[in-house]
């Protein structure tokens, strides 16, 4: 029969009801297709922002845009959806889907295969073709195909699979499946094999399109550089050379543990040209160990010495892997700021998350970030194996005394591709590091929610924290009023949540 084919134009049209309209979604394009081609459409579930939770970063998400850019290389459009849970959907975007004839990716985390079949349901015509990437799906993808929810499963990361899947089941399913796959066939489950972790290297460059919406900024790196800012985000490597026990893809840039590092040249290129072509002005350096490599770094941080690169820009590591002359020359390269895990204040707890540190190594790595005036971001957790109230004091001591520029404490959560999630039994559907999903620790469940709450009250009340920061929160708010308000006004909802959470605990105990 006759195909519907959306045009570029029609979805532009739809894009700007969304933005002016339509509270609950977003809709960005990835790439333009040739209009004789239908078109793919990513969509994603915002799970982790609104009010109420914890003010998050929005970082862009590089597996469908990045295999969106893939797509378009070879004449595939494709647009990205992304949608708040905590608001009504959209009836266009309802219309949307049920009027599209290409291929719809859905990203599913965990707590979202119950929301990817509930918006299935609402559709009187569903997409001819669905596929589903993601952490939920590399742990669970029989479970899911065996619900119907979509047709095939990408395994591995995504960017390595998808475009590949696209392309096949835009052609028509002719030939053998590509590799990387999971689906279902007459009740049993098949499988492609596996595909090679991503390559940094041979990744495109993030479209203008999508760098230029302004979408995606860094929450947790409210640092003032005199403008506003205008937030850009590059790869520069991806897994992990460590193997702590709470590690999870949820919260890495990478499904796989595979540590790979991308060429400087190449990093530096891409960061020229989001400056230069894209008008960003500060840059986040994306990936889950940027100075996992020391010669690596030295030469990254040479090349954007000897180039004269005058931009800011911030970076993820772990304090055992800085000592004060790579700080010096993070700083000389442009470096403004830094962000690392924590985790604890207890040298109990730090062994038996296997993260093999120290709180001394913290403390004195933590002392030269804040000298040499780094803005920096520390993330901690409660509720850890054999967490003792006193263990958290620890914590709340040495975050204290390190003195961020921002803070952020989640519940230690057994995910299912964690170590300590194989000594646990958990419903994968429940399991947020913004809800205590189980309770690893000696402190009582009921507990870990005011423990954190007042972690925060302790911390960014203090006067201390005020006195060394209030006059860059204050630089800030003049620069981006709008961002400033909202970050603190999501904060402050956040608050009020946990108050509500913890009240009603009392009177139902």
């Amino acid at each position: 029969g006759d195909v519907h084919i959306i045009k570029l134009k029609e979805i532009e049209m739809l894009q700007y009801s969304f933005s002016t309209r339509l509270s609950g979604a977003a809709t960005l394009v990835i790439s333009p297709g040739r209009s004789d081609l239908p078109e793919t459409l990513f969509v994603r579930f915002e799970n982790e922002t609104g009010a109420g939770l914890h003010p998050r970063d929005r970082t862009l998400p590089f597996t469908p845009v990045l295999s969106g850019a893939i797509l378009g290389s070879h004449g595939y459009g494709s647009h990205l959806i992304e949608i708040r849970i905590d608001r009504p959907l959209p009836q266009g975007i309802i219309t949307l889907l049920e009027q599209h004839e290409g291929v719809v990716v859905f990203e599913i985390k965990m707590g979202q295969n119950q929301i990817v079949r509930s918006l299935l349901s609402r559709l009187k015509k569903r997409p001819p073709l669905t596929a589903a990437y993601g952490v939920l799906v590399n742990n669970y993808a029989e479970a899911i195909l065996k619900e119907g929810v979509v047709d095939y499963c990408a395994m591995g990361e995504g960017e390595e699979v998808i475009p590949q899947l696209v392309a096949w089941m835009l052609q028509g399913r002719k030939g053998p499946a590509p590799s990387g796959l999971k689906f279902m066939t007459n009740g049993t489950i098949f499988s492609t094999g596996t595909v090679p972790a991503a390559s940094t290297d041979d990744m495109p460059f993030i479209p203008l399109s999508v760098l230029k919406s302004n979408r995606y900024y860094k929450n947790s790196f409210p640092v003032y550089i005199g403008r506003p800012l205008r937030w850009g985000f590059v790869l520069a490597n991806r897994g992990c050379m460590f193997n702590c026990n709470f590690c999870t893809a949820m919260t890495r840039q990478s499904i796989l543990k595979d540590y790979r590092l991308c060429n400087p040249r190449r990093l530096y290129d891409e960061m020229k040209y989001q400056v230069e072509e894209g008008g960003r002005n500060i840059i986040s350096i994306e990936g889950d160990l940027f100075t996992g490599s020391r010669q690596w770094t030295q030469q990254m941080c040479d090349l954007l010495i000897s180039e004269g690169w005058k931009h800011p820009w911030i970076a993820e590591t772990r304090f055992d892997c800085l000592d004060e002359e790579l700080l010096h020359i993070l700083k000389r390269a442009g470096c403004v700021g830094l962000s690392c895990g924590l985790e604890s204040g207890s040298d109990k707890v730090l062994k038996n998350l296997n993260k093999r540190e120290t709180v001394a190594k913290i403390r004195q790595i933590g002392a030269l970030i804040k000298k040499l005036g780094f803005a920096a971001r520390c993330t901690a957790m409660v509720g850890a194996p054999g967490e003792t109230r006193d263990d958290f004091e620890e914590t709340v001591a040495l975050i204290k005394e390190l003195n961020p520029l921002t803070a952020q404490m989640t519940f230690c959560t057994p995910y299912p591709d964690t170590v300590i999630a194989q000594h646990t039994v958990a419903n994968p559907e429940m399991m947020r590091f913004e809800a205590v999903s189980l309770n690893l620790c000696e402190i009582p469940a009921q507990e870990l929610q005011r423990l954190r709450m007042s972690f925060y009250r302790r911390f960014y009340m203090s006067g201390n924290y005020l006195k060394a920061h209030a006059g860059n929160w204050l630089g800030y708010s003049l620069m981006n009023p709008v961002r400033a308000f909202n970050l603190i006004g999501l904060f402050a909802l956040f608050m009020m949540r946990q108050i509500k959470v913890a009240v009603s605990r009392i009177f139902h105990n």
